[in-house]
């Protein structure tokens, strides 16, 4: 017997079970695996020696996919049992949520697409043991060929290109020292290169060089424009001209205009003129607030937050600040945790062990005795991540739900617990304390099963 473990338990007699994912799961009947779904029906019939999970993005179960192994050589199916590659290589395992796979055949290594596409081909003007293949970004991927000299002792040489998705070469292998390419409509159709230590960037189609190899490091393309090191940072445009001189000690991408830099020790904010916006006095700049504008800056060992005209707007009192979800941030001071709002008002005491940001109204935090729960804006305090009713605390006192009638007398309040009177707990015999439900009961007491330890129901 073997149980599908879902909330919805559903039991499946006779076989042996895998691995279920979404709404498959593996299993083994007469010494062949298939998959069957929740209510046990059969999906891929009972035909392979090993089956593995389905792997997917989580968004569409139509986009799993799984490893099977028949006669001593894998492959991969899709949700339906058809077969997107055929059952041909030694070995197989994805390399990423949309399908993607490594495939090994007589000892070289493939790159095998959603579709089941082999994207790596022989390429017969090398001589080579391995090809190894990396992320797909903008269409094109390097990949390294390798040719061991002592294989027992993982010796080798290899020579490094760029391949598009038909596996053609688009960069000859050994061209370069290293080859890279990012993802970005600003970084389409161009590939950084490196030769004798140093980097530059080159058009793909033409090969023609557009950045001089002539930096320690190039960054991506953000909002035009890419940071430069040579043993200090600066800006190129795309054209390759220095838009800003190579003179910080360090720097962060441009970002709708402006990007945080260091000089002389300290932190400010420039603009893409190398205008300065926010004077180089802070300790450090830690974010641009994406939802307000605001700029978390420290100073004097302590967080707060400026605008854009350097007028402090959160004073310098917190050891952290995070940024702005649904209106509200995180502070901490003291050792402990709260909110913000964008005016720098304590809204919600800082008076949390931790507190996660908000998300559609309501955080995750943890009391300073350990509760853990969730707040809304107002700071109202429940066990779950609904909309329901908690037990009274001191600081934080408990408010009708108005989405449970109960009595005609007063329709919108839940009731006290009659097994446990609102405590939440009730009387056990055995001796010392332990963990419920993440929760320590102490002697003598345990979480009402009635009420599920809120008080009320």
């Amino acid at each position: 017997m073997f149980r599908w473990c879902t909330k919805k338990k559903k039991i499946f007699r006779g076989g042996e079970a895998g691995g279920g994912y979404g709404r498959k799961a593996a299993v083994k009947q007469n010494g062949k695996w298939g998959y069957i779904d929740r209510d046990g029906k059969e999906i891929v019939p009972f035909q392979y020696d090993e089956a593995n999970p389905f792997e997917g993005n989580g968004h569409n179960d139509k986009n799993d996919r799984a490893i099977v192994k028949l006669n001593g050589k894998w492959g991969i199916i899709d949700n339906t049992g058809k077969r997107i590659t055929d059952i041909k290589y030694d070995t197989v395992k994805f390399v990423s949520a949309y399908g993607d796979a490594e495939a090994v055949l007589n000892g070289v290594k493939f790159k095998v697409d959603e579709t089941g596409r082999t994207q790596i081909k022989k390429y017969s003007n090398y001589d080579y043991d391995n090809v190894f293949v990396y992320e797909f970004r903008n269409g094109y991927t390097p990949a390294q060929i390798r040719k061991y000299t002592d294989k027992e002792h993982n010796r080798f040489t290899e020579k490094i290109g760029l391949i598009a998705k038909d596996s053609t070469e688009a960069i000859p292998f050994g061209k370069y020292d290293d080859v890279g390419v990012e993802n970005g409509a600003e970084n389409k159709g161009i590939a950084w290169v490196k030769s004798n230590g140093k980097w530059g960037i080159i058009n793909i189609a033409t090969g023609k060089e557009i950045i001089p190899v002539k930096y320690n490091s190039i960054s991506r393309f953000q909002d035009g424009i890419a940071r430069v090191f040579n043993g200090k940072y600066g800006y190129i445009d795309k054209t390759g001209k220095e838009i800003i001189p190579i003179k910080y000690e360090d720097t962060r991408d441009f970002y709708k205009g402006t990007a945080i830099v260091k000089l002389n020790g300290n932190w400010g904010v420039i603009d893409r003129n190398d205008k300065i916006i926010i004077p180089m006095k802070y300790e450090y700049v830690d974010f641009i607030d994406e939802v307000s504008g605001l700029i978390c800056v420290k100073l004097n060992g302590k967080y707060g937050y400026i605008d854009k005209t350097d007028r402090v707007v959160v004073p310098f009192i917190y050891v952290n600040l995070g940024s702005f979800h649904d209106g509200l941030a995180t502070a901490s001071r003291n050792g402990n945790q709260g909110y913000i709002d964008i005016s720098g008002r304590e809204v919600i005491p800082i008076q949390y062990l931790i507190a996660h940001s908000f998300e559609n109204g309501r955080a995750k935090v943890v009391k300073m005795n350990g509760d853990e729960g969730y707040i809304d804006k107002s700071g109202y305090f429940t066990f779950t991540n609904k909309n329901e009713l908690g037990p009274k605390t001191k600081d934080e006192p408990s408010k009708p739900n108005t989405s449970q009638p109960t009595d005609n007398n007063n329709r919108f309040q839940r009731r006290v617990c009659s097994v446990c009177h609102g405590t939440g707990k009730i009387q056990e015999t055995y001796i010392g304390g332990k963990k419920v439900n993440g929760k320590t009961v102490f002697a003598g007491e345990r979480l009402c099963p009635m009420c599920a330890g809120t008080g009320y129901n």
